[in-house]
């Protein structure tokens, strides 16, 4: 440009440089692990759908990123106002789908141990899926009338604003309400699921021992409570340690977050370090989720393997081998 003083000048930061290079790789990891979820059918099962659901979640998530970055090293907002309805929507109600996709995997579990025999029934692939599509339906119906609102009273005209953002303010009992009930209740019902979790799992391995049955009929008992089947044994097998991988993933990056969005909705006090360190740990969230699932998941890993032509290597030949047994 002829006039220098129109140059938007660039401010890149530790912030900014590291949203981009977490959604990038956010991108890439969990659309790899969607891809082989779908692809193999050893790992089609109904609770790899909660699995699918959180990893569509993050992408759904991520997927504006580039406005967001840009947003803040432009220090202004130099796109559409659609642009801008775009980002706000995926803010809101994606950070509603990752947590409730979280929560989902959480009170699956509290079924699968709570009430075995109904589990066994009635959880298949459509009572799965169905859950699903009514989680992302709340995730919807909630943050809607706030976004909607706004969109057409509350947020002026998008030239030569600094931020895009929903005008709170303007609605302060329901932001508050939505902080609550939303945003912060999934992860404290998550954190407050976990001990139960763990004392019936502790609960069912005492029962197995004092029976003098070992191993073999804990394993039994988790085939019970996953209602029998191939696929099914495979979701009980592992669906305690995906969970508690999970839980240590929201529990590290959504932490700082929720208490800086607290203090700032309830006590009007806003930590800058807290919220740079929170947003950090945000972004980094979408990429924790797949690789936990990696880890927690032999039939996953194994696929992974497969597929960067690693199967043959000698350190994983072994491990590979042992598919042929059908033991999981």
């Amino acid at each position: 440009m002829s006039n220098s003083s129109n140059v938007t000048e660039l401010q890149w930061n530790g912030t900014a440089t590291s949203q981009a290079v977490f959604s990038a790789v956010t991108l890439i990891i969990n659309a790899y692990v969607l891809y082989l979820l779908i692809r193999h059918d050893n790992l089609r099962t109904p609770f790899n759908l909660y699995l699918i659901n959180l990893l569509s979640a993050n992408i759904f998530l991520t997927l504006p990123d580039p406005f967001r970055v840009m947003n803040a090293v432009e220090l202004r907002w130099s796109f559409t106002s659609l642009a801008c309805n775009v980002v706000i929507y995926s803010d809101w109600v994606g950070s509603a789908g990752v947590l409730h996709a979280h929560l989902l995997i959480t009170l699956n579990r509290v079924w699968a141990s709570t009430f075995p025999i109904s589990y066994r029934n009635y959880h298949t692939f459509k009572m799965a899926g169905l859950l699903c599509i009514l989680m992302w339906g709340y995730s919807h119906l909630l943050p809607g009338p706030l976004l909607v609102i706004d969109y057409f009273y509350n947020r002026p005209n998008m030239e030569n604003t600094t931020e895009c953002s929903v005008v709170s303010d303007q609605q302060p009992g329901y932001a508050k309400f939505l902080e609550i009930w939303v945003y912060d209740a999934p992860v404290f019902l998550i954190f407050l699921s976990y001990p139960f979790l763990y004392w019936k799992r502790r609960q069912r391995a005492k029962v197995c021992v004092g029976q003098g049955q070992g191993s073999t009929t804990l394993h039994a008992a988790s085939n019970t409570e996953e209602g029998g089947g191939k696929r099914k044994v495979k979701d009980g097998r592992h669906g305690f340690w995906v969970l508690t991988a999970l839980t240590l993933s929201i529990f590290l990056c959504w932490t700082p977050t929720k208490i800086n969005g607290i203090l700032t909705a309830f006590f009007d006090k806003d930590l800058p370090e807290l919220k740079e360190i929170g947003d950090v740990l945000y972004s980094l969230q979408g990429i924790l989720d797949p690789l936990l699932f990696a880890i927690t998941m032999r039939d996953l890993r194994e696929a992974i393997l497969r597929s960067v032509g690693l199967d043959k290597a000698p350190c994983c030949g072994k491990s590979l081998a042992r598919k042929g047994t059908g033991k999981y």
